[in-house]
């Protein structure tokens, strides 16, 4: 597996930083404003889980298609249906069709 990530260069590696980020963006806003009433031990088992999430979808993609590019357009989709997809459906729900729409185009 070592090998197949040195065919990431400096770009594909920053990119996959910031969908590392955007993945765990809700886990970081939802700690920071609750942090009194949240257990350590907690934080890190999910953080742990989210984390080994994150490298399998990225493991698995890279696996199915032998291409960084690729690999990459399929983690950039995971993470947009991660962050909007309760908002997807929702809208769906409420035949609010230009926030469906919106959230089609995006």
């Amino acid at each position: 597996m070592w090998r197949a990530f040195q065919r990431f260069d400096r770009a594909a590696l920053l990119l996959l930083l910031g969908l590392f980020l955007l993945w765990n963006w809700r886990f970081a806003s939802v700690t920071a404003h609750n942090h009194p009433y949240l257990v350590p031990s907690d934080v890190l088992q999910l953080f742990a889980w989210k984390t080994l999430a994150f490298i399998g979808v990225l493991s698995g993609l890279f696996l199915v298609t032998r291409s960084v590019q690729r690999t990459l357009i399929g983690v950039t989709f995971c993470v947009i249906l991660w962050l909007f997809g309760g908002a997807f459906v929702s809208a769906v729900v409420s035949a609010d069709v230009l926030q469906v729409a919106f959230y089609s185009v995006l």
